[in-house]
């Protein structure tokens, strides 16, 4: 392998213990100007994490996170109820509103709101 990148991972697994396993993201942070090597791609485990195509299905993803335990842990199990619901249909109406707007088409630096996507 060549590049800084690769003899950096080379570096790591030499004298790494037999489970070591090194997670990377295939999105590069904007600043950088190039992607992950080629090399480094094709010799490693390729995992995607899609959302689900709809808000009803985004948001029983996000309300099913919190299971009974949590929900019982909680004094006021009523109230508690009631903000898992609006927190998890808010996620859902964001991950669907991203799918729309200026902010999403590739080489556009406009856009505001929900429509945008920012680095954080």
């Amino acid at each position: 392998t060549s590049g800084p990148l690769n003899e950096k991972v080379d570096k790591l697994a030499e004298g790494a213990h037999k489970d070591f396993r090194l997670f990377l993201s295939a999105e590069p942070p904007p600043i950088l100007e190039q992607g992950l090597p080629i090399s480094l791609l094709k010799n490693s485990l390729k995992l995607t994490n899609e959302p689900p195509q709809g808000i009803l299905q985004n948001l029983k993803r996000a309300f099913y996170n919190f299971t009974d335990e949590i929900v019982d842990s909680c004094a006021k199990q009523a109230e508690f109820k009631s903000i898992i619901f609006a927190l998890s249909y808010f996620h859902a109406a964001i991950l669907e509103r991203k799918k729309f707007g200026v902010g999403n088409i590739p080489g556009s630096t406009s856009g505001i709101g929900w429509n945008m996507n920012y680095p954080f």
